[in-house]
């Protein structure tokens, strides 16, 4: 029997799904959406999304297009559809690279024909979009989603928190901004030719980024010191004296930089063509993109260390599958490891977390209790940063199962999201993943700095498998 209830006499409400939770109670993995409505002239006068919060709404509203279509209460058509305005909307989807379309017809439920015909298969799930004409894939809102889940996953617990950084680039588009990457060859064009790329990156432990955001600018401001630099002889041997160099352990920096004397002095035209990330994991991936758009600059689809996967790429099929796995509502950790070759070690439940931050790392442990056909196991992950070695433990033996270059991520079970180190917790129901490094991480020049024995591991490295690249995306040369 219904009944009415009023505020004071609802006191708790259960939420049973994770997907729930994440989506309208943390506003977090959530992705804008365009509806199509076909109505011809009816039901305009409000928004498909205007009753929502004011915070989801800016979080998942995209454009809203009004078309002719839609059926009157007894069946009849309100209009007829227009496949020429079918198809001049598709052509601006398209064109703002919308990835998530809704088609809603009015008084749908009696009669669903015109949804279904989908016009110029208006719904179609697109590759992401490369210009045909620069070889440029420019980013939509969808692909700036799949690339932070996939730079999360590919970070190994490090790099900053991968959320931050889509809101940053989501913001950068929102801006009308475009965020461009092109393939590493296309340097050698007469475009590119005699330019410099920029590698910028945060350094530092994430868990105080968390807290002491980026004021957006510093990643831009680097640059452009750097270009005024390049474009004077304050590099030859005689003028250094004028930089303010300082030198602390390994780091060389300039605490410093005036720009005002420099005018005047230029001798050349060196300027940055393009940037490239130091690494695609975590958050540093997106800031090198949201850099670009900022300075109207490419960014090369490789990174600077191979840590991660050399490509975007990589990191865009990673978050696309995850994706695609919750809207399915099958297994993402099964969908991760078969798109990126990996290896699912553990299922379980974390059971303790010891950290600590010094010398501008996390250090720390996590411990994770195995569930299910993991029940009879534990496995200790010890990470700096980012996450270094895997050990299993089995009844009374421990045994190292990953090592460092290899990729170690700790995704929640339910949603294939990573969890970096920064934030892990006590009680957290997660999965383990190991995936496979680039192969020039596993000569042996790289493992004197990356692998094991370069942070102290008595153990020597041992890949968990053949390195497969597995990039679809058609960037020409």
């Amino acid at each position: 029997m219904p009944c009415l209830l009023t505020e004071w006499s609802v006191s708790r409400l259960n939420i049973g799904t994770n997907y729930f939770i994440n989506s309208l109670a943390q506003r977090s993995h959530l992705v804008p959406v365009s509806v199509v409505r076909l109505c011809g002239p009816a039901t305009r006068a409000l928004g498909p999304f205007d009753d929502f919060p004011e915070d989801l709404r800016k979080l998942i509203s995209s454009k809203c297009f009004y078309v002719n279509g839609g059926y009157q209460v007894d069946g009849s058509v309100i209009t007829d559809l227009d496949e020429k305005e079918i198809m001049d909307v598709i052509k601006e989807i398209k064109e703002s690279n919308i990835r998530n379309v809704v088609i809603s017809g009015v008084f749908s439920f009696m009669k669903t024909d015109q949804e279904k015909q989908n016009p110029g298969n208006i719904t179609e799930s697109t590759v992401p979009f490369v210009d045909e004409s620069t070889g440029e894939w420019i980013l939509s809102e969808y692909d700036v989603h799949c690339i932070s889940i996939g730079t999360g996953i590919l970070g190994s617990g490090g790099g900053g928190a991968p959320k931050i950084g889509l809101l940053r680039a989501l913001t950068t588009l929102k801006k009308g901004r475009k965020i461009r990457v092109i393939h590493p060859e296309r340097l050698k064009t007469k475009s590119f030719k005699n330019g410099k790329v920029g590698v910028p990156a945060f350094v530092g432990a994430p868990t105080v980024g968390n807290e002491k955001f980026a004021s957006g600018r510093e990643m831009v401001e680097a640059l452009e010191c750097i270009e005024k630099i390049l474009k004077t002889d304050l590099l030859d041997e005689n003028n250094k004296k004028q930089l303010d160099v300082k030198e602390d352990g390994n780091i060389t920096y300039i605490t410093h930089f005036d720009l005002t004397p420099l005018e005047g002095t230029q001798t050349n035209t060196r300027d940055i063509v393009a940037l490239m990330c130091l690494e695609i994991g975590g958050s540093n991936a997106t800031e090198t993109l949201c850099a670009g758009a900022d300075m109207g600059l490419p960014v090369l689809d490789c990174d600077g260390m191979g840590r991660a996967f050399p490509e975007l790429q990589s990191s865009f099929q990673l978050g696309d599958a995850v994706l695609k796995a919750q809207k399915e509502s099958s297994d993402p950790v099964e969908s991760i490891c078969e798109q990126g070759g990996g290896v699912h070690l553990i299922t379980g439940k974390i059971t303790n977390v010891s950290q600590e931050t010094n010398g501008g790392f996390d250090r720390g442990i996590t411990e994770i209790e195995g569930t299910g056909k993991y029940g009879d196991q534990e496995m200790i992950v010890e990470f700096q940063n980012e996450n270094l070695i895997a050990k299993r433990r089995h009844t009374a033996e421990e045994k190292v199962v990953v090592t460092t270059p290899d990729i170690i991520t700790v995704v929640g079970v339910d949603t294939g999201m990573a969890i970096t180190n920064d934030i892990i917790k006590s009680g957290m129901h997660v999965a383990v993943i190991a995936l496979l490094s680039a192969p020039q991480l596993r000569t042996k020049v790289a493992l004197e700095v990356v692998g094991p024995k370069a942070f102290g591991y008595d153990t020597d490295y041992t890949p968990i498998g053949e390195y497969h690249s597995n990039c679809t995306i058609p960037l020409p040369p």
